[in-house]
């Protein structure tokens, strides 16, 4: 019996001590942060803001995207805080609330004047944010996908070999707007590609969808072998991701189909999660019920109240 404290305890992303901070501090994952207060901007005041699973589960193509968008010019600094999202899914409005209104600040008092997302559900969540704050209502958002197009970057459709046609998985916060599958799309425009039966506005979960991995991983199973089943059934060479959430899901059952992230195939960087496995699984086997009562007893927050 697994109480509810080991489920949502590590998901508190609103305290500093998470199950992605966890990861971070264990593999010596750092980032000079500009939101944190560890790091500053250089040159401009457009921040990557990277998400928390990019930076945790992937850190070193977080790196490579990061090392690129500062070699362009298109940004002057990094984030790895989170966006709230798992405060959303876990209905802990209030905290959410609170957290929200700290993070609308922490980017106004940073400076910042546009952020590039790496993840749909950064993206829907950052608007929520800037609308809480006048000043921080004038920030520019804008996706990773998007302007990756704009720079004019496309996939060589060499680098596919095996895997046509290949078939975008659109994320749920995507529904509205399809900013990243959209873009996604357009990346992959020298690729064959194929459509599963429900995508853009009527996409299905990858599964994992208002934290049911963590309460109830059965169901999550479910939703995710139905969602692969829709792209064997389109007759999919390969499953495309833009949210590296969704490709730890998909890729936690067994099936036929090679499932990756679009960045892999920009920034030469292979990811593979088939072994991650879903966060709450992960912090059990590699830590302590000891170690991990220990690290979560910590409860302070990421914009501690009066600072932001």
């Amino acid at each position: 019996q697994v109480s509810s404290f080991e489920v949502y305890r590590p998901l508190r992303t609103d305290y500093k001590h998470n199950s992605f901070s966890i990861l971070r501090d264990a593999n010596d994952i750092v980032y000079e942060d500009v939101l944190a207060g560890t790091g500053a901007f250089e040159g401009n005041t457009t921040l990557f803001f990277a998400g928390c699973s990019l930076s945790s589960y992937t850190p070193s193509l977080a790196q490579e995207v990061y090392g690129w968008l500062k070699e362009q010019g298109e940004v002057g600094g990094i984030s790895a805080v989170c966006c709230g999202k798992t405060l959303d899914f876990m209905a802990a409005f209030d905290a959410m609330g609170s957290y929200q209104t700290d993070l609308a600040q922490a980017l106004v008092d940073s400076g910042t004047t546009r952020v590039i997302t790496a993840c749909p559900n950064c993206y829907s969540m950052l608007k929520q944010v800037c609308s809480l704050n006048d000043a921080a209502s004038d920030i520019e958002l804008l996706a990773l996908p998007e302007v990756l197009v704009e720079r004019g970057i496309t996939i060589d459709p060499m680098r596919l070999e095996g895997l046509t046609p290949v078939t975008v998985h659109d994320s749920c916060p995507d529904r509205c707007g399809n900013v990243f599958g959209s873009n996604t799309r357009i990346l992959f425009g020298q690729v064959d590609q194929i459509e599963m039966e429900h995508y853009g506005t009527d996409t299905l979960c990858c599964g994992a969808g208002g934290l049911v991995s963590a309460y109830d991983p059965s169901l999550c199973e479910t939703r995710t072998t139905r969602r692969v089943q829709e792209a064997l059934d389109a007759g999919a060479g390969s499953i495309m991701c833009s949210c590296i959430s969704c490709l730890n899901t998909l890729t936690q059952i067994e099936h036929p189909i090679p499932t990756h992230h679009y960045l892999e195939y920009i920034f030469d960087t292979a990811v593979d999660l088939s072994s991650n496995g879903h966060t709450a699984d992960r912090l059990r086997s590699e830590f302590t019920a000891e170690e991990l009562e220990l690290y979560f007893a910590d409860t302070d927050l990421v914009f501690p109240e009066g600072d932001a």
